[in-house]
This record gives structure tokens, C-alpha cells and sequence, in this order.
């Protein structure tokens, strides 16, 4: 009989669906667990089942499967406590092959368990989920949002897994949207490096950097980059290392002749940002002019009119000096590159005794940005992936658990430093305290020892953490504090002991 008749076909009774779902579950039991079993443990305490794809340093990649839908996600290693390989291997037909069952239904349809799977045409559209992700050949963008301070919100780790999950997601295109104040320069060094090694190994992926506002820290990030777009109302710039003196008053780095260290720190932090500047393919003058308030960059063209950024000795009432204009003429430019007939003037970009920091249209200008755009979507379609799909989650869930991180952390140091203060506050106590109060203020002393060392900690894993522990502590630092700590324990210790022995000694000549 030919099944393929629709008119034989559609004139047999078909068996009821739960009949097919019973046969199915009983094969399924008898063959005993499915072949992919892993098991991901989260610090929040869930659990989740499904197949572990890639585990990076500071990113995994893992396949959640619930319901025979697959759907991949992305974990910082920070969020995970344990992946369990809890995986049984099939076993084996006499001749080597997977286990494969087959049930004829009486309408003459096939079903097929095969590892675990269904088959059986009629029933693809029941049994096999619809692809939860777009076409390998599909042209994706990813976004990611470096919002807030750099090495608060923006962390080399935070960074690092967004651009791998991007890769992993076979990306077509990089966004970094930047909109920052700036921060710590040891978190810009290393964020930098991640940026650097990254472009290096994916250079078929290329990055583009769209500014909302990037100061400091956040601008020498972004000249990494060598395709930069400004926001209109945007600013990049204004780069100075400084740091609080005794009285929490800010100064420049080696801005004193005396400080050797700063000098030398400010040096290296130099070498860093023009080697930032260089990856990027921009003129180092640019963001030397950023970090240095002595610095004084002309902007200039060439016979194209291409900008070309010179030093203050370049320029002389208004005009580039021969040595530097034969250089313009040597790169194939002109000394006197004309608008409407008439010769351009150089342009002064930063004053003496000013940071470098341009707006939207002076970063066009001087060929920092390539264009000012409204949105992303602008910048997508400039950069000539207008239709592109969208593959920004994973980049914005990263994001999101990172500042949800940020905002357990300093709800526990909050909460530690609450304590800290509560059992450290003495103000009642009696002048001839009691055994059993010494007894209460050495336990208080204990959990304050605890809360500071873990103080300690968090101060290590998080700059901002310090940055707040030293404000709170009036500049001192928590070591300190431990020190502390520690001396009074000994100090109460002691006094303990006398009082014991008073008391030991006072019970035996009642």
C-alpha cells in the first residue's frame, strides 16, 4: 500500500496522540538517561541542565536545555560555583553503533529514538524546536555599553567576556559605546592590553567606538579604536593623572619636581596611551595633549586636505614653519593647502595651561572621529551594516550581572562597615567593666577583626572599594584599622587574664 495517498492515508483512523506520547515514554525509560547531562551550579544557587560549550577564563559558554529546547547563554566565571559532568554514556549495540529504536504506528509513520531524539516526519514539527538562533549566515552586530567608571562599571574582566562572547557569536561587527568620566589608570592599562590582544587575534571582526562622553581613563580606552564616532553634544578628552594628597586635595602626578615615583609612574602611564594612540592609528601629540597641561598641538592640513597635527614649534604668527612645512610637501601634502582659493591657517587645538578636550565636530576636525552620528543605528549603517541583526543580549546580561555585582559588593561593605562601627562603639562603657563586659567587648572585637579583614579583601578585588574605605576611615587605611584591632585584643586579653585571676583569688579567701 502506498501511505503517500492522501486519499488512503487521510481515510485510516489515526491512533490517538497520548497512545504515540505513552509508546515514547516507555522507550524512553527502557533506554535509561539521555547522553548529555551537564550540570552548572550559579552562586545565586540555581542549577541549570544542559551542555557546557566553552569554558574561558573569565566567561563560559554553556547551553541550557529545558523542554528539548537548546538555548545558549553566557556566565561570568565570577557567577559560577561548580559545572558538574554528570554526562552516562550510551550504550552500544553488537556492532558498535548508537542504540536505535524504531515503532511502526498503525497509520504506517516512523518513530525513531536514536540518542535520545524523535524522529518521524509527520512529527517534525512537534518534536523538533524551532532554531532559537538566527542563520550562520546572517550578518550580526554587537554592542557593547561601557557605561560609568572605568574600573567600577568598566573592568578589563567585563570587557574581555563581552568581546569573547561576541566572537563566540561569530559577530560581524564591534561596538563600543562609551559614556564615561573616567577612573583608575591601573584598570585603563589592563583594559587596553584586553583590547589590544583582542583586535590582534579577531582582526576579521572589525571594532568601532561610538562616544557619548569620554574623559580621562575612558578616552585613552576609546584611541584604541581606529574608527571613532561622536554623539552630537559628545566630548573626548582631558586626560590628566592625578591623585588626593593628605588632605584629599587633587594634584597631578610628577607635577612636584621632587616626586621621583610620580614622574616615573606618569612616564610609564605616557608610554602606555601612545601605545593606545598608535594601535588606533592616531598622532600620539593627541593624546599627549590630553594628559599634559603644558602641551601645545596646532591642527594643520596638507595639499588634500588632510588634518595634520603639529607641536607648538611647528607653528609661527600663524603659519607652519619651513622645516615642518617640507615635511607636509616630503608626505605628498602641500604647505599651502587652499579653501576656496584661499590658504587654511593652522588652528590652535590646546592652549598652553590647558588639558586637550575636543567636542564632536573639533574630533572631526582634526580626524580623531570619523563622523558624528545620532545613534547606533546611524554608526551601524555609516560602517555599511545597515539590515545587520542585532546580537547585543549577551553583551547587555554580562553587563547588567556585572552591576549587580557592584551592587552586592557595596551593599556588604555597607553592611561590614555598619558593624565595624557598632561594635567598635564604646561610649557607655563603665570605668571598672565587669568580667563578663570585657568578656562581651573581646566577642565584639572578633567580629570587628572579621569585618575589617573582609574590608581588606574586598578593598583588594575592587579599587572603588578602597577608594571608599579610605574616605571612610579618614585616609587611613583598613590595615591599619587591623592593626588596631589587633593591639586591643591583646590589650583585652590581658586584661581578661587579671581579672580572672583577681576573681580566682578573691573566691579563695572568702
Amino acid at each position: 500500500m502506498n501511505t503517500s495517498d492522501p486519499i488512503r492515508h487521510t481515510a485510516r483512523q489515526p491512533a490517538p496522540a497520548i497512545l504515540y506520547l505513552i509508546a515514547l515514554l516507555t522507550l524512553l525509560s527502557l533506554a535509561g538517561p539521555t547522553a548529555l547531562a551537564d550540570e552548572l551550579l550559579l552562586t545565586d544557587g540555581s542549577r541549570l541542565t544542559g551542555e557546557l560549550i566553552d569554558r574561558g577564563p573569565h566567561v563560559l559558554t554553556f547551553d541550557v536545555i529545558a523542554g528539548g529546547v537548546r538555548i545558549r547563554r553566557y556566565f561570568m566565571a565570577t557567577d559560577i560555583v561548580e559545572v558538574i559532568d554528570t554526562s552516562i554514556t550510551q550504550p552500544e549495540s553488537e556492532e558498535g553503533a548508537d542504540s536505535e529504536t524504531t515503532v511502526t504506528t498503525d497509520t504506517g509513520d516512523e518513530l525513531t529514538i536514536d540518542g535520545g531524539i524523535l524522529g518521524g516526519a509527520d512529527n517534525a514539527d512537534l518534536l523538533e524546536p524551532a532554531p532559537t538562533q538566527p542563520a550562520a549566515a546572517t550578518t550580526r552586530y554587537t554592542v557593547i555599553p561601557l557605561h560609568g567608571e572605568v574600573g567600577t562599571e568598566i573592568t578589563a574582566e567585563l570587557l574581555e567576556a563581552c568581546l569573547d562572547s561576541a566572537s563566540h557569536a561569530d559577530a560581524s561587527l564591534v561596538i563600543l559605546e562609551i559614556n564615561s568620566p573616567g577612573g583608575y589608570v591601573h584598570e585603563l592599562q589592563r583594559l587596553v592590553d584586553v583590547l589590544i590582544n583582542w583586535q590582534a587575534a579577531n582582526s576579521h571582526i572589525p571594532v568601532a567606538v561610538l562616544i557619548e562622553e569620554a574623559y580621562s581613563a575612558a578616552a585613552m580606552l576609546a584611541m584604541v579604536v581606529p574608527t571613532i564616532y561622536m554623539k552630537p553634544g559628545s566630548v573626548i578628552g582631558a586626560a590628566m593623572v592625578i591623585q588626593p594628597d593628605d588632605e584629599g586635595k587633587f594634584s597631578a602626578v610628577g607635577d612636584d619636581d621632587d616626586d621621583a615615583v610620580g614622574k616615573k609612574r606618569v612616564s610609564a602611564i605616557w608610554a602606555k596611551a601612545r601605545a593606545a594612540a598608535e594601535a588606533g592609528g592616531y598622532n600620539p601629540l593627541l593624546v599627549q595633549a590630553m594628559m599634559d597641561i603644558d602641551l601645545e598641538i596646532w591642527l594643520a592640513y596638507d595639499g588634500d586636505g588632510h588634518p595634520v597635527i603639529l607641536p607648538a614649534e611647528a607653528v609661527d604668527n600663524g603659519r607652519v614653519v619651513d622645516h615642518y612645512a617640507a615635511t607636509l610637501v616630503e608626505t605628498g601634502g602641500s604647505a599651502d593647502a587652499t579653501s576656496q582659493g584661499a590658504p587654511i591657517p593652522p588652528q590652535r587645538l590646546s592652549a598652553d595651561g590647558k588639558l586637550l578636550t575636543l567636542t564632536a565636530s573639533q574630533a572631526v576636525e582634526c580626524g580623531l572621529a570619523k563622523a558624528i552620528v545620532g545613534d547606533t543605528a546611524e554608526a551601524i549603517e555609516h560602517l555599511g551594516y545597515a539590515g545587520a541583526h542585532d546580537d547585543s543580549d549577551n553583551a547587555e546580561l554580562l553587563t547588567m550581572r556585572h552591576v549587580r555585582q557592584i551592587e552586592r559588593t557595596e551593599k556588604e561593605y555597607r553592611r561590614l562597615k555598619d558593624f565595624l562601627a557598632n561594635r567598635l562603639d564604646w561610649s557607655n562603657e563603665p570605668s571598672q567593666p565587669k568580667l563578663r563586659e570585657l568578656l562581651s567587648r573581646r566577642r565584639d572585637l572578633l567580629a570587628a577583626q572579621q569585618a575589617i579583614t573582609r574590608i581588606i579583601k574586598l578593598a583588594k578585588e575592587h579599587h572603588w572599594i578602597a577608594r571608599k574605605a579610605s574616605d571612610d576611615f579618614d585616609s587611613i587605611t583598613a590595615f591599619d584599622v587591623l592593626r588596631a584591632l589587633n593591639k586591643a585584643l591583646e590589650d583585652l586579653d590581658e586584661r581578661i587574664t587579671d581579672k580572672k585571676e583577681n576573681l580566682r583569688r578573691a573566691k579563695k579567701y572568702q
